[in-house]
């Protein structure tokens, strides 16, 4: 059963990769580009550790709460350390896709820079 799980993922990774590059285009805001990020993050702990593993849902929750708390840098940092626990070269390749895809968006997906931008300028309308 996980077998066949995880070889559907790999089957249709592509094409959800299509489909999210296409819709990429089309979006704008950063909750948008959140969506997105915790959609790939969610494909690729599934391929790495089991659609409803506790370990997948661990991790997944941990690259979540690092990029919105600590930015896109401790995300790659966990990739990498991530990769250097998993041999399968499928999984190596799912995870590489993901530090591809943050490595292209670091600037857009700075959340903790974001949010204290917006509190500077909530500030200056408060005084």
């Amino acid at each position: 059963m996980r077998r066949g799980l995880l070889l559907l993922l790999l089957v249709l990774l592509p094409l959800t990769k299509r489909l999210l590059l296409q819709t990429r285009a089309e979006v704008d805001s950063e909750g948008s580009v959140r969506f997105i990020f915790s959609e790939h993050v969610g494909v690729v702990s599934a391929i790495c550790w089991g659609l409803e593993a506790l370990k997948s849902k661990n991790w997944t929750g941990k690259v979540l709460h690092m990029a919105r708390h600590d930015g896109p840098l401790a995300v790659l940092k966990e990739i990498a350390a991530a990769r250097t626990l998993l041999r399968l070269p499928a999984k190596h390749k799912a995870l590489s896709n993901l530090e591809q895809y943050v490595a292209k968006r670091v600037e857009m997906m700075d959340y903790p820079a974001a949010s204290l931008g917006s509190d500077v300028v909530w500030r200056k309308r408060l005084s």
